[in-house]
């Protein structure tokens, strides 16, 4: 029988509780959101850490400097809607080994082909394979200039890989492409600056992630996005391409917090993979930044996911 044939039906979505592992080369900031929305989901999530000193500076970010920032696992958390931090190599091998999903961050970089072919034979019971990437990057072309950058075109070549390697092995897969990504930090956030503790909105990384933002002018952007800028505009496929380091226009934009087709809020980027996971059958869309005070809601993510 082959592995096409061991797989469950991709036509079905994940269980409301479904093990979902999180990983990838890419971004730590969108690893630790997606973890956190995809458990506060309901998802059963693991995430690939680092152990010791450096996983509880990462619980932080996630969570805030309380009583429970230093647990590291649902077991052990009072709230049981918390990502398990994964760390050593037996409890990877055994989260892949439940694992019914992956959310792969690889926003700028290809996962090596070895680093791929270990994940697949170590996780039988896949259904669906969500990657975040980048806009533009199926329009990506080798440079034939010296010392130039071809991160986009490894990063296509690492998608074809893994589009092979899911359809020969019949897992679903979701793309999700984002733009230059602003914000973050928008967790525990009242509306108007107001309201009581279970009225807040617990969607970004804790307000431990804006001590992270060094400069003044990045640090202001940053926290007006996660107040203005949490609206979500989806796009079949890959239209927008990413803007070069060099583009004015980027530059221009650096400061502002008005929604651009090419730019995307990292709280809403990971919120719309996990609604990718959630969603019935596989789908590549782009996500671009819009105007809001609150992000999408689950069923909001659901109803743009439909109309695509």
């Amino acid at each position: 029988m082959s592995a096409a044939d061991e797989k469950p039906s991709t036509d079905k979505s994940l269980a409301t509780t479904a093990p979902v592992v999180v990983l990838g080369p890419g971004s730590l900031d969108l690893r630790l959101l997606t973890a956190k929305l995809a458990a506060r989901s309901g998802f059963k999530t693991s995430l690939f850490s680092p152990s010791g000193e450096v996983q509880g500076i990462w619980m932080e970010q996630m969570y805030g400097n309380d009583a429970e920032a230093g647990k590291t696992s649902i077991e052990d958390s009072t709230d049981p809607l918390r990502a398990a931090m994964v760390a050593d190599m037996p409890a990877r091998e055994e989260a892949l080994a439940t694992a019914e999903a992956l959310a792969v961050i690889s926003d700028g970089i290809g996962m090596p082909e070895g680093t791929l072919t270990s994940l697949f034979s170590k996780a039988p019971q896949l259904k669906r394979i969500v990657l975040l990437s980048k806009m533009g990057v199926t329009r990506a072309s080798k440079s034939s200039i010296p010392f130039a950058s071809n991160d986009a075109f490894e990063q296509l070549e690492a998608e074809k890989r893994l589009r092979a390697a899911c359809a020969s092995a019949g897992i679903g897969l979701s793309i999700v492409r984002v733009g230059t990504l602003k914000g973050g930090g928008a967790g525990r956030t009242f509306k108007n600056g107001v309201g009581r503790p279970d009225d807040a909105q617990d969607v970004g990384l804790s307000s431990e992630y804006y001590n992270n933002v060094m400069d003044i002018d990045t640090l202001k952007v940053t926290k007006t996005y996660d107040s203005l800028t949490l609206g979500a505009k989806l796009t079949t496929g890959d239209p927008f391409d990413a803007p070069a380091q060099l583009d004015i226009k980027k530059q221009l934009n650096r400061g502002s917090a008005d929604p651009q087709d090419d730019e995307t809020s990292r709280v809403v980027a990971c919120a719309a993979v996990v609604a990718a996971l959630r969603h019935e059958v596989p789908l590549e869309f782009t996500v671009s930044s819009a105007k809001s005070e609150t992000m999408p809601t689950s069923d909001e993510f659901e109803a743009l996911l439909n109309n695509l």
